[in-house]
């Protein structure tokens, strides 16, 4: 098969695939043969990932696993997706926990009785989302809570103290 290289509007051919990398091919130089339709990046050419050390992208799922339409490139050229069956996953119950505990921490000022609520109902739920994955939302449902529990005790512990002075106990 004989190849042309295009570089700075200047074409270079016909050559042997062997000689194209003497003669400057790049990922990014154009290149053409008999029966492609247009030029194209050599980096988008198949044949050609030998010689640019490319590797090839995965093979498509086999039959058993579910099947997806490639998607098209604007060049024309089929991409397959990469199946992700874990990012679909989601931690509700360490989500739930994670809101509460800061709708707890944002209430406090304003309603302490239901943000007391929110705090420990929250500190629950994302105790008990750490037994599922993913953890992330969970744990820090649990650090917001802690942080929260430890500012009620330290306001409840200088008011007491300052209460304790005002009446002389």
């Amino acid at each position: 098969m004989k190849w042309f290289i295009a570089e700075n509007g200047k074409q270079t051919g016909p050559l042997q695939e062997s000689e194209l990398l003497a003669h400057g091919l790049t990922v990014n130089s154009l290149v053409w043969h008999d029966g492609m339709e247009q030029w194209t990046r050599a980096a988008q050419v198949p044949e050609l990932y030998h010689l640019l050390g490319i590797t090839p992208p995965p093979p498509p799922p086999s039959s058993n696993e579910p099947q997806q339409a490639p998607i098209t490139t604007v060049t024309g050229t089929p991409v397959m997706p990469q199946l992700t069956q874990a990012s679909s996953r989601t931690n509700v119950v360490g989500l739930i926990g994670f809101i509460l505990a800061i709708a707890a921490f944002i209430l406090v000022s304003v309603e302490p009785i239901s943000a007391s609520m929110c705090g420990v109902i929250g500190a629950i739920l994302s105790f008990v989302g750490l037994f599922t994955r993913p953890r992330g939302l969970a744990v820090a449902g649990c650090l917001v809570s802690i942080f929260g529990f430890v500012i009620i005790v330290a306001t409840v512990g200088f008011f007491a103290h300052l209460f304790g002075f005002a009446l002389n106990l």
